[in-house]
């Protein structure tokens, strides 16, 4: 199958690469430099050139508190590159395989949030994504949008890498402790991505819609440093770091976050067989790598 990637040099992106490796699959991946979403036009020539059987959306703006002083750029992206994307693809009649986040829900809820539930962005960034999610729905009819939350890997500018990162020259690091989702490794997504595809030629009209997948168990951001610092030691001249326990109203940020992340993934499993990741498991994996974060 030719499937054309978009933000093919995000974190998802390199491991979906790699997933798709000697798979047979005729592969585009395409960077920020090869294919601008924003252009339509040259987004509708490439895939008219190209000639896709499928489309795997992972280009998103997601420097969520930039996101507060940049939405334009950030809608511009988010909504607008989603539509263009969407549109070119159903204008060769092919599939879209969309990427979203958990940060279209408000985090109000006292439980996980199902794909029924409705959303509620409360910042910029979430805003965005949901109407990214809004133009895929209404432009290509065959859509699958995936949610996850928290996504982590040993690339730059992500909560793991960050935390190593202040490691090195700090020996306290406060950490929220009253914000709780599914830290998602960004492998585990792109495995997730990939098997999607594999079955998606036999989709029926009731297999196309929106799903969740993130790492289970819940967790809050505290508690994921603490287990990434339980395993860090194991890294040669890793010095020990004290963590604090802080509230969410004592870490300023420009964009809010939702207090509530998680995402109930039930459907995706009863589905598709596919189960949530085990972010545990996913850690230990990075640590023994020799390229490990």
């Amino acid at each position: 199958m030719k499937i054309l990637i978009t933000g093919a040099s995000g974190q998802i992106g390199k491991h979906l690469i790699s997933q798709f490796a000697n798979t047979g699959h005729n592969i585009l991946a395409l960077d920020r430099q090869q294919l601008d979403i924003t252009d339509f036009n040259k987004t509708v020539h490439i895939f008219n050139t190209y000639q896709p059987e499928l489309t795997i959306n992972l280009a998103a703006y997601t420097a969520v508190d930039l996101a507060e002083e940049n939405s334009e750029h950030a809608f511009l992206v988010n909504q607008q590159g989603a539509e263009n994307i969407s549109k070119a693809a159903a204008s060769i009649d092919i599939p879209i395989i969309h990427l979203s986040t958990d940060y279209v829900f408000s985090g109000t809820k006292s439980a996980p949030y199902t794909e029924d539930d409705v959303p509620d962005p409360i910042n910029t960034y979430g805003k965005s994504k949901l109407a990214g999610e809004l133009a895929v729905k209404k432009s290509n009819p065959r859509h699958l949008i995936l949610r996850t939350a928290w996504v982590f890997s040993n690339e730059p500018k992500n909560f793991l890498t960050t935390m190593l990162r202040l490691a090195e020259t700090q020996k306290t690091i406060s950490v929220v402790d009253d914000q709780t989702g599914g830290p998602t490794y960004a492998n585990d997504i792109a495995r997730t991505l990939a098997i999607l595809a594999n079955q998606i030629q036999g989709f029926t009209a009731s297999d196309w819609g929106t799903y969740h997948y993130a790492g289970m168990p819940y967790t809050t951001w505290f508690e994921f440093a603490q287990a990434i610092f339980q395993l860090a030691p194991q890294r040669d001249g890793f010095e020990p770091t004290q963590l604090i326990r802080i509230k969410s109203s004592q870490y300023k940020t420009l964009a809010k976050r939702p207090r509530n992340s998680q995402l109930n993934t039930q459907k995706i499993t009863d589905r598709f067989a596919i189960p949530p990741a085990n972010w545990h498991l996913a850690l230990k994996e990075l640590f023994t790598k020799p390229d490990a974060a």
